[in-house]
């Protein structure tokens, strides 16, 4: 007797024209799948710079209730080409990088340069926007060389809010007028294009202050990271927060006599459109 029968069961499988066909189809999803992906990190990131920028203006709130309603110093040097050196107190230890940080639990930046862990890319910190990346912005080698991608409104400090408009030197609140319209604290542009010497550190790797209008001096627009480096994150003196593209608060040259107030932003307090007196 025969014990082998003969299976009447045919074999299922996949020809190899099936599998290419798979193949691409998998392939197209994958394909229309990643920049939703993409945009959808994209707009994490940008929700959680939003986020640094808020507990940046809760320190804002706190420091002027301390302070009588005057703004802290943005940290500059005496020169228009420098930032001050955060590890000198002299010149730094009222800067808004050392004294807004540690009103909100944090540590202050001349605090993590001595800790040899001064802000990066890629770092969970005030200082950086989540969406900055390292082949874009390489980081410096030295450890001592200032870096944030946020900066104050250099208007806040300005020898000129004395000279032209009757303003203290360093802004007060009741001096402002538009709360909601005037900037404290903006995503910043790096200004690689500019290079230091000696021993204060080089803008190159970030301002202490900003001026979108005139402070942009290259073609990448640093400083505008989100949507495809088409937007940014704005703080402003009423404790908002709001995201702007490029094109409404930035003009690549100066736009005539009101070009630091340009798109309906103040930036500059004391020429204040929107007030017929400073007109």
């Amino acid at each position: 007797m025969n014990m082998l029968k003969k299976s009447n069961r045919t074999t299922c499988a996949f020809t190899l024209i099936e599998l290419l066909v798979v193949i691409a189809i998998i392939a197209v999803l994958v394909a229309l799948l990643l920049p939703a992906i993409g945009n959808a990190k994209e707009r994490a990131n940008r929700i959680k710079c939003n986020g640094n920028l808020r507990s940046w203006g809760q320190a804002y709130v706190i420091y002027l209730v301390d302070s009588q309603g005057v703004f802290p110093t943005q940290g500059s040097g005496p020169g228009a080409g420098w930032a001050a050196d955060p590890m000198d107190p002299e010149k730094s230890s009222d800067a808004w990088f050392n004294v807004l940080p540690q009103l909100i639990g944090g540590r202050t930046y001349s605090q993590l340069q001595q800790e040899e862990a001064s802000p990066r890319p890629g770092d969970k910190s005030l200082f950086i926007c989540p969406s900055v990346m390292k082949e874009d912005f390489p980081p410096p080698t030295d450890p001592m060389t200032y870096y944030a991608n946020y900066a104050q409104n250099l208007w806040l400090e300005q020898s000129d809010n004395a000279k032209l408009y009757g303003l203290s030197v360093k802004l007060r609140l009741d001096q402002v007028r538009n709360p909601s319209l005037l900037v404290l604290m903006a995503e910043q542009a790096t200004g690689q294009a500019v290079h230091g010497s000696g021993p204060l550190p080089s803008y190159r790797y970030g301002h202490t202050h900003v001026l979108y209008t005139a402070e942009v001096k290259n073609d990448r627009g640093d400083g505008f990271r989100h949507g495809d480096r088409d937007g940014c994150n704005i703080l402003f003196s009423d404790g908002h927060t709001d995201y702007f593209k490029k094109d409404q608060i930035y003009d690549s040259g100066e736009v005539n006599d009101k070009y630091d107030n340009y798109g309906g932003l103040i930036w500059n307090p004391g020429r204040d459109e929107f007030n017929e007196e400073y007109n």
